[in-house]
C-alpha cells in the first residue's frame, strides 16, 4: 500500500482489495457464520464414555487411504527427525543451485500480447506535411493483407508520443494506430504480425519508423534507455551516434533511436563587443537592424474605412535572399553614422538545435531501444552494457547512465525487498504475541521459506523468468497465506499438550485431526488460481471460455507463484512443521533436565555449610 511512484499507484489496488475482503470475511466468520450454524446445523448426541474414558479426537478421523498414508508418513518422519531435516535442507540448497543454473532470467513487467500497436513515423526537422503524408502512406502499404489487423488510423503531423515540447508544431512526426482483432478471431500470433510490420517498414528511406506495442502496465520507460550527460550538446550528439553504432549490431534490439535534434541550418550573427563599443554600437542596435532588414518592422497602419492594415518596412526580397545581403547591411550608431555590419560582427551559417533537453539541470541526450518479444529485456540490457563498457570511451566530463525500465526495476526490487522483510517482521510480531514464544513463531516462519521451493520449481518447469513485480508480489502474498496452516497445527498441538497429552502423541493427533482443514484451505485457494495458471478465462457476457488473453499473461506470474508455493508449502508443512516442533520440544526438555539435575554429593574437600550447601574449602 505504501509503494511510492507510478508503480505504487498501479499496484496499490491489489493490497487494498485483499485487506478489505479479508476484513469483510473476518466479520462474516465471527458474526454471520455462527448465526447460520445455529439456525441450520443439527446437534449430534455425545457418545457415552466407554470404560470411563471419553472418545478420542482420532475417532473422528476417516480411515481411508489418504489418511493412512499421511499418518504413516508423519510417524516415520517423527522417528527420523534429523533425516527429514537434512533432506529438506538438501532439497533447499539443490533447488537454489539448479535455479541459478537453469533460470530463464529476470523480467521487470510481464510481456503481454498487444491489442494494438503504434507505428511512429519521424522525418527530419523542417519536413512539411506533404512529405510526412507520403511517408505515412508508404508505411500504411505494409499493413494491407494482415489477417490479425482489424483497422488502423493515421494522424499526420499530429506527433507520435515522443515530443518533449509543449504545444509545438510537429509536421515531421506522425502516428499510425493499428487495432488487432479480438483474441478469438486472430489467425496467428499478433507478435508475428508485429515482426512482419517491423520488417516491412525498414525499406522506407528517409524516415525513422518505430513499431511500438501498447504498454498494458504503468509507464516504465524503454527496456534499453541510456542517458548521456555532458556540457556540450554537440559532443553529446556525436557520442549518441557512436553509442547507436555499437548497439545496432546486437541481435534482437529494435527501435534504436536517440533524441538529439540537430535542427536546420541557421545564419548566426556573432557580435564583437569591443568593436561594437568602439563604433558606438551595442548588441541591441545590431539585432534590431538585422531584424528590420529580414523580418521587417511595423512602421504605421493603413486604414481603409473600417479595416486596418499594418505597414511593414523591410528590404526588398531580392536584397534579403543570401548571406551576402546580410553582410552588405549598415548599422546606424548614436552619432547617426552608418557602420558596416561586417566591422562589428561575423555572419556565418551554423547548424542549430531542434531542442536541448535537461534532466536535473544536466544537458542530456537519450539513446533508447526496445527488444523483440522473444528476448528478456534484462538479459539484452546486460549485453548492451558489456559492449559499451568494452568499446566506448567517453571524453572527460561526460557520463553515461542507464535509466528507464532499468531504474524502475532497481527501485521496485529495493522496495519489494523491504516490503517482504517488513511483512515477515509484522507476521512474526503477531505470532510471538499470540504464542508467547519465540521458538514456535520461528517454526511457523519456516513455512514461508519452504514456499520458495515451489516458486522456483514452477519457474524452471514452465521456463518462465522471475518477474520482479508479479513474482515479487506473489512471494509477499505467500508470506501471509502459508503461515495459516502452520498456525492451525501448532495451536492445536499446544491445546492437546495443555490437556496432559504427551508431546509425540499430541503432534501425531494434531496432524491427523487438522489434516482436513489444512488441505481444504490450501486446495480451495489453489483451485481458485487454476484459471490464471492454466491460461483461460470466462467471458461472462458471451458465455464462453477464452483461452489466453492479456489478463492471463499479465497476472499469470503471480498466480503461478502463489499456487505452486502454497502447494509445496502445504505438503511440507504437514510433515516438516511437526518434525521441527518435535525436535525443538526435545531440545527444550533436554536443557530443562540439565538445569534441574541435582548437585553431586559433598566430599571432604567440600564440607556442608549451615544452610546445607557446599562451598569450596
Amino acid at each position: 500500500m505504501f509503494w511510492p511512484g507510478i508503480m505504487g499507484e498501479f499496484m496499490s489496488f491489489l493490497p487494498l482489495t485483499v485487506i478489505i475482503v479479508l476484513l469483510s470475511s473476518l466479520f462474516v466468520a465471527l458474526v454471520i457464520n455462527p448465526v447460520l450454524c445455529a439456525l441450520f446445523m443439527k446437534i449430534k448426541k455425545v457418545e457415552p464414555m466407554v470404560d470411563g474414558q471419553a472418545p478420542s479426537e482420532l475417532d473422528a478421523v476417516p480411515n481411508d487411504f489418504i489418511y493412512r498414508l499421511y499418518g504413516a508418513s508423519l510417524r516415520f518422519s517423527l522417528k527420523h527427525r534429523w533425516l527429514v531435516a537434512l533432506g529438506v535442507m538438501a532439497a533447499f540448497v539443490a533447488t537454489f543451485m539448479l535455479f541459478a543454473k537453469h533460470n530463464s532470467g529476470v523480467e521487470f513487467f510481464p510481456e503481454t500480447t498487444p491489442e494494438r500497436i503504434y507505428v511512429n513515423v519521424t522525418l527530419p526537422d523542417g519536413t512539411n506535411l506533404d512529405a510526412s503524408n507520403r511517408a505515412v502512406l508508404a508505411a500504411e502499404r505494409t499493413l494491407f493483407g494482415r489477417e490479425n489487423i482489424d483497422s488502423w488510423s493515421a494522424a499526420v503531423g499530429a506527433g507520435n508520443g515522443n515530443e518533449f515540447s509543449s504545444g509545438g508544431s510537429t509536421p515531421n512526426r506522425s502516428r499510425i494506430t493499428v487495432e488487432f482483432k479480438p483474441v478469438e478471431e486472430r489467425k496467428t500470433d499478433p507478435k508475428e504480425t508485429v515482426a512482419e510490420i517491423r520488417d516491412g517498414v525498414e525499406g522506407i528511406v528517409g524516415a525513422d519508423i518505430d513499431v511500438i506495442k501498447e504498454n498494458m502496465g504503468p509507464p516504465t520507460g524503454a527496456p534499453i534507455n541510456i542517458e548521456l550527460v555532458g556540457a556540450d550538446y554537440q559532443v553529446l550528439g556525436k557520442i549518441a551516434e557512436e553509442v547507436r553504432s555499437k548497439i545496432e549490431g546486437i541481435a534482437e534490439v529494435v527501435n534504436l533511436k536517440d533524441d538529439f535534434q540537430a535542427g536546420r541550418s541557421e545564419i548566426t550573427v556573432h557580435v564583437d563587443p569591443n568593436a561594437a563599443s568602439a563604433a558606438g554600437l551595442n548588441t541591441q542596435d545590431i539585432a534590431n537592424t538585422v531584424r528590420m532588414a529580414i523580418a521587417g518592422v511595423d512602421a504605421s497602419v493603413f486604414r481603409d474605412e473600417a479595416d486596418e492594415y499594418d505597414i511593414v518596412v523591410r528590404l526588398n526580397e531580392d536584397s534579403r535572399n543570401s548571406i551576402e545581403d546580410l553582410r552588405d547591411l549598415y548599422v546606424k550608431n548614436k552619432d547617426k553614422d552608418l557602420v558596416p555590419i561586417t566591422e562589428v560582427a561575423t555572419i556565418v551559417v551554423e547548424r542549430g538545435y531542434g531542442s536541448i533537453r535537461h534532466v536535473d539541470t544536466d544537458r542530456v541526450v537519450t539513446v533508447s531501444a526496445d527488444v523483440t518479444d522473444s528476448q528478456i529485456a534484462d538479459a539484452k540490457l546486460k549485453e548492451v552494457q558489456k559492449v559499451l563498457d568494452a568499446e566506448l570511451e567517453l571524453p572527460a566530463g561526460y557520463d553515461l547512465r542507464y535509466t528507464g525500465q532499468n531504474k524502475e526495476q532497481a527501485d521496485a526490487q529495493a522496495f519489494l525487498t523491504k516490503a517482504l522483510l517488513a511483512a515477515l517482521f509484522l507476521i512474526a510480531l503477531v505470532l510471538v504475541t499470540q504464542f508467547n514464544s519465540v521458538i514456535q513463531p520461528f517454526i511457523i516462519m519456516c513455512s514461508v521459506v519452504l514456499s520458495l521451493l515451489g516458486v522456483l520449481w514452477i519457474l524452471m518447469l514452465r521456463h518462465q523468468p522471475f518477474g520482479v513485480i508479479m513474482t515479487g508480489v506473489g512471494l509477499i502474498s505467500l508470506a501471509g497465506v502459508v503461515v495459516n496452516n502452520a498456525i492451525v497445527l501448532i495451536d492445536y498441538i499446544n491445546q492437546l499438550k495443555a490437556r496432559g497429552m504427551g508431546s509425540t502423541e499430541a503432534i501425531t493427533t494434531a496432524g491427523m485431526v487438522r489434516f482436513r482443514p489444512v488441505m481444504l484451505t490450501a486446495v480451495t485457494t489453489i483451485l481458485s488460481l487454476m484459471p490464471i495458471v492454466l491460461g483461460f478465462s470466462l467471458d461472462v457476457k458471451n458465455l464462453k471460455v477464452v483461452v489466453g488473453g492479456t489478463s492471463v499473461e499479465m497476472w499469470g506470474g503471480m498466480g503461478n507463484a502463489v499456487a505452486a508455493g502454497l502447494t509445496v508449502a502445504t505438503l511440507l508443512t504437514l510433515i516438516v512443521v511437526p518434525v521441527m516442533y518435535s525436535a525443538t520440544d526435545s531440545i527444550t526438555d533436554l536443557l530443562l533436565r540439565r538445569k534441574r539435575r541435582p548437585s553431586p554429593p559433598p566430599t571432604a574437600e567440600t564440607p556442608l555449610t549451615a544452610e546445607g550447601t557446599s562451598e569450596p574449602a
